[in-house]
């Protein structure tokens, strides 16, 4: 039995520990010698390697003098003189809420005023205001400018003996606007229009801006 334990092999239980059985040991055969392990030596590369455990061939190590590299896409900053992000420029500035856009510049301005005599106010309330009004029957014989108040007061019959009414300026625009469409006086459908009662009569002004050249129509000579 002594014979067969010497013989025996020596067992390895990794790189820390190894149980040494043999002779020429102090203990005998059957003591067991826990053996330290050996000091690694450098290799060639610089790595410590482990004594009698030769480099595998292909395995992956690390190079001491390589450079750390950058992740491609992975969003990180390179540390070789990269050059900062541009700043991102600041969005354009709205102009009473809306985007700013191009403005056109005016092709066509066209500014009008149109005073309107008493004596005309009068043909124009007899023709296009007495039946939406509900006016006296009697002819329109005088008008009265109330400036304070922006309304024309209208007397019928002979010395405004059949009645009066007092017209506003809303009724007193549809009227004109009116009685100008059925005289053939142009008024742009787009125009701005404003009214106001003067002393010398009804003013009603318009204001016109063509931003887009209008539609041309030619003509034969016998038109003109």
């Amino acid at each position: 039995m002594a014979a067969a334990a010497s013989a025996a092999p020596t067992t390895a239980f990794g790189p820390e520990l190894s149980l040494d059985n043999g002779a020429g040991t102090s203990g005998g055969a059957d003591t067991a010698i826990l053996v330290p392990p050996r000091p690694a030596t450098a290799g060639p590369a610089g790595l410590a390697a482990a004594p009698n455990q030769p480099l595998r061939q292909g395995a992956s190590l690390p190079n001491p003098n390589a450079q750390p590299g950058v992740t491609q896409g992975a969003g990180l900053a390179n540390s070789r003189g990269a050059a900062p992000p541009a700043a991102a420029l600041p969005p354009p500035v709205p102009l009473n809420g809306l985007p700013a856009e191009p403005r056109q510049p005016p092709l066509l301005r066209e500014h009008r005023v149109l005073l309107f005599h008493p004596t005309l106010l009068c043909q124009a309330l007899h023709h296009c205001g007495r039946d939406r009004l509900r006016l006296p029957i009697e002819d329109v014989t005088g008008a009265e400018m109330l400036t304070d108040s922006q309304s024309v007061r209208f007397r019928f019959g002979p010395g405004g003996r059949s009645g009066e009414v007092v017209v506003t300026t809303p009724g007193l625009g549809a009227t004109l606007i009116a009685y100008c469409i059925g005289a053939g006086i142009p008024i742009p459908a787009s125009a701005a229009k404003s009214l106001q009662v003067t002393e010398h009569g009804v003013k009603l002004e318009l204001r016109l801006t063509m931003t887009a050249a209008p539609y041309f129509r030619p003509r034969a000579s016998a038109e003109w």
